[in-house]
């Protein structure tokens, strides 16, 4: 019994269909006997065909990799350079990334702010209109903006005043809110 061998990209590098994967691979075991040389020609053309489909799908993938890796890259330098202060907060309240802007608010360094409850940075009288807002945030639509001016302490102690606007973010686990 021989089987057809040929060889192209490895199929872990590919994704196609399921039915399409699982046609490619029904083709690889195929055996020539008693098969006709036109039968083992189609049979080859059919692979052919597959690997080059194949191909298409990575080029495909490897294209929006790119672009998306642009668009972060894009999101990323917007973030960090914007004239306004961006904090992004997980569901409990920490601070998961901010922008350079928002040190300067704080008078401390980013690696001092990250993993912090931002609570803690609200004057004690505003926490509760804090709490409230941040909880009607988290509960609400990813496009709907809140708003709440609040007195914030800065790390050597100096108070100043903020608005905060703040919306959920598309992934479940972030909200940013900017300062």
């Amino acid at each position: 019994m021989s089987e057809l061998d040929l060889t192209w990209p490895s199929s872990s590098d590919h994704r196609g269909t399921p039915l399409r994967e699982a046609q490619g691979r029904q083709l690889l075991t195929q055996t020539t006997d008693g098969k006709t040389p036109e039968q083992v020609q189609e049979l080859v053309q059919q692979l052919q065909e597959y690997q080059l489909e194949l191909e298409q799908q990575n080029h495909e993938l490897l294209q929006a990799q790119q672009e998306a890796q642009t668009a972060r890259a894009r999101y990323e330098n917007l973030y960090n350079v914007a004239p306004l202060g961006y904090v992004t907060l997980d569901e409990q309240g920490l601070i998961q990334q901010l922008n350079p802007r928002v040190s300067r608010y704080f008078r401390t360094q980013a690696e001092e702010l990250l993993g912090r409850r931002f609570l803690v940075f609200v004057v004690e009288s505003y926490r509760a209109a804090f709490q409230t807002f941040f909880q009607a945030t988290l509960a609400s639509a990813p496009d709907v903006n809140h708003t709440l001016k609040v007195q914030l302490h800065a790390a050597d102690g100096t108070v100043f005043d903020a608005r905060l606007d703040a919306m959920a973010a598309p992934m479940p686990t972030a909200s940013p809110a900017a300062a």
